[in-house]
């Protein structure tokens, strides 16, 4: 007589709450934040001059291949090229100005700002374009005037590297890349699924991802730094001021403000901004520390506090993580047999 088999017991569902460890602050950000990406080519109008370099060091007694020559091809006239480079370097520059870094070329934009920033994006597109396509008219009356008049007995050899008009209109390109979510796991789709299985997919899910997204602090941190610096150092020593010292002070304020309140919810870095936006930035423009001297005092005094405090950020452990690790003791602590000792983290109690 056969047996019926014995049914396959059915897999338990993964325990959302132990594999989600790390992701409330991941989820989070991925509610609240885009990543926006942007490639950018150029063409620098630079190239290396092998034999120029060859006879530079022939006729100086070096020794032989110990020279190279570095050229601007366009001689003189590598000025126009300049000026196309500047506004075509804005469109990279924007993005780093107003996102943290995610990963690679990614960064990340707050998601009430994505509209607004690709916006601009284009913006700056369309007037590098303008401006490559002038430079374009006129690209190969300044090819005529550099090999006639700039680089003697070298033009040969720099007329090879210098591109068509067809080819240097090549070079230049940039794309703006569709807005993207961060791509945070929803456990919703999943259904039920083998623990075992699924559980450790989702662990390395969030670490990987809570690591690029600890990344984008340190990154939006640095950036705060270098600005509050630049500002005390500006207020302490400097004669002279310039809009941008504030402007710098506002915007990377605002940044950290905005990693905050979407990302994990950091109180100490939501009162770093403060300072930043209200204690540093108590002015508009410059002339308000240029004519009152108690407002650049207590602007001096704000911004030694800000240096202070994002050196010692930069050196606390991530919040995400503690939080995440503090979750995980209560949800055990029914299990242990002893009152649990629990896990605290160092909330640097004097930082601030």
């Amino acid at each position: 007589m056969k047996r019926k088999p014995k049914p396959k017991p059915k897999a338990k569902p993964i325990d959302k709450k132990e594999a989600n460890d790390v992701s409330a602050a991941v989820q989070m950000a991925a509610n609240n934040f885009m990543l926006v990406q942007v490639t950018v080519g150029m063409w620098r109008g630079g190239a290396d001059l092998k034999e120029a370099g060859a006879k530079a060091a022939q006729v100086a007694g070096a020794a032989e291949g110990s020279c190279t020559l570095k050229s601007k091809l366009l001689g003189v006239q590598h000025s126009h090229l300049q000026t196309v480079l500047t506004e075509w370097c804005k469109i990279q520059s924007y993005t780093y100005q107003y996102g943290s870094a995610y990963e690679r070329a990614n960064r990340m934009v707050f998601v009430g700002q994505v509209t607004e920033v690709i916006a601009h994006l284009v913006a700056l597109k369309q007037n590098a374009e303008k401006h490559l396509v002038t430079f374009l008219e006129n690209y190969e009356d300044y090819i005529k005037q550099a090999l006639a008049t700039d680089h003697g007995d070298w033009a040969k050899e720099v007329k090879r590297h210098l591109p068509t008009v067809d080819q240097l209109r090549a070079k230049f390109h940039c794309t703006i890349h569709d807005p993207k979510p961060i791509p945070a796991m929803d456990m919703e789709r999943y259904g039920v699924v083998p623990a075992s299985v699924l559980g450790k997919i989702v662990a390395q899910s969030n670490r990987a991802l809570s690591a690029k997204l600890e990344s984008a602090k340190q990154d939006t941190l640095t950036t705060a730094l270098k600005a509050a610096e630049n500002a005390l150092d500006k207020l302490t020593n400097g004669e002279r001021f310039h809009q941008s010292v504030i402007d710098k002070v506002v915007q990377e304020g605002e940044k950290l403000r905005g990693l905050a309140d979407g990302y994990d919810n950091d109180h100490r870095v939501r009162i770093i901004a403060d300072d930043m936006l209200k204690g540093i930035a108590n002015v508009t423009n410059t002339d308000g520390w240029k004519y009152n001297e108690t407002k650049k005092l207590e602007a001096k005094k704000a911004a030694t506090k800000t240096v202070k405090n994002l050196k010692r950020m930069k050196k606390s452990p991530p919040i995400a993580e503690q939080q995440a690790e503090n979750d995980f003791v209560k949800r055990h602590s029914a299990r242990c047999t002893s009152d649990p000792q629990p896990i605290v983290p160092d909330d640097i109690a004097d930082l601030l």
